[in-house]
């Protein structure tokens, strides 16, 4: 089970597959470790001398580069792999909240041809290309280019990877390998990750058996590790676009836990006492629950409404290193555009 569960070892076990010019990384569901999976590789490979390109035909607009919507993720594959190719051909499709009306206009013939020419682009000069797929395999379909469809026109070999929270995800996992043999794509296997505690004992008593039974087979296992998806306070304020007002020192500081400061002062001590490494949300006019806060195991105080805190606060929190963020945003607010990280 060693070899399965914890660690990387699955990427010594992929080695042999850099003579394939493509791999083409696809998953059932969005945030399942795709764009983790294309870095891991893409690194590995070029520490082994290889010139590696990296390419998502369909990305999903995150934000905007100089007025122009791009992929977050490929903005990172970019700057980390230092990829010369303009991000435009890198991710040639930017998937946003389009209307259903919009994308009947659109021609599936000319999107991949876009697709085909951008790749012929960033491929070239190339030992090894890695391809991520669309965020989820709906977004490809709803544009007439299932994942499939786009792995067969590279003429790619496909990993799969998915998170392993229910069990039920198996029966996703082998729908999309379906498709993938429907289109005759080569499938090389399956990467889990994120497994719970209660599913460990499942992997080799039923996960390998049933995969082996449909032809896959199970590259890695990798155990849920929440430092991995647990955001860093100065991510929580790119996203909140919060203003910094003390503790900058702490802006590396890991949140576990998000808890809503909205008790009488008497509980806050008992409330936050609960949670490690947690960020509080609370009205800036909320000193008593901001200073409560700092007395325990807290990452950062996030302050809603625009209201600046006290001047006590303040100090207390630079004393402590720990960042205090504004937001305009009201409790609500905050929380729901912290549900995205």
């Amino acid at each position: 089970m060693a070899s399965e569960i914890g660690g990387c070892q699955f990427l010594e076990r992929v080695k042999p597959l850099a003579s394939a010019p493509v791999l083409y990384i696809a998953s059932p569901f969005a945030i399942s470790g795709k764009t983790n999976l294309c870095l891991g590789l893409a690194l590995k490979y070029l520490e082994e001398g290889y010139k590696v390109g990296y390419f998502r035909p369909i990305g999903m607009e995150s934000k905007t580069l100089h007025g122009t919507p791009i992929d977050e993720d490929v903005l990172l594959m970019k700057e980390v792999l230092g990829l010369d190719e303009p991000i435009e051909k890198l991710s040639p499709i930017i998937y946003s909240d389009m209307s259903l009306r919009s994308i009947l206009a659109m021609d599936p013939k000319g999107l991949l041809e876009r697709i085909l020419n951008s790749y012929a682009e960033v491929s070239r000069n190339k030992d090894l290309m890695i391809v991520e797929a669309s965020r989820t395999p709906g977004h490809g379909c709803l544009l007439g280019l299932p994942p499939a469809l786009i792995a067969q026109e590279l003429k790619a070999k496909a990993i799969l990877v998915s998170r392993f929270d229910f069990e039920t995800v198996i029966g996703d996992i082998l729908c999309i390998a379906d498709q993938f043999r429907i289109f005759r794509v080569p499938c090389l296997g399956v990467i889990l990750n994120e497994i719970r505690g209660e599913f460990h004992s499942s992997i080799e008593d039923i996960v390998k058996p049933l995969f082996r039974r449909r032809g896959l087979e199970l590259l890695g296992a990798l155990p849920f590790d929440p430092t991995i998806t647990a955001p860093t306070v100065v991510e929580v304020q790119e996203k909140l676009s919060a203003e910094l007002l003390a503790g900058q020192e702490g802006l590396q500081n890991i949140v576990r836990n998000f808890m809503i400061g909205a008790m009488t002062p008497e509980s806050a001590l008992t409330f936050f006492r609960k949670a490690t490494e947690k960020a509080v949300i609370t009205g800036g006019d909320r000193s008593d629950i901001a200073l409560a806060a700092l007395e325990t195991s807290t990452s950062a105080l996030i302050l809603t409404g625009n209201l600046y805190p006290s001047t006590s606060v303040l100090a207390k929190a630079e004393e402590k290193g720990i960042p205090v963020l504004l937001v305009p945003y009201d409790t609500y607010g905050t929380v729901e555009k912290i549900g995205v990280l």
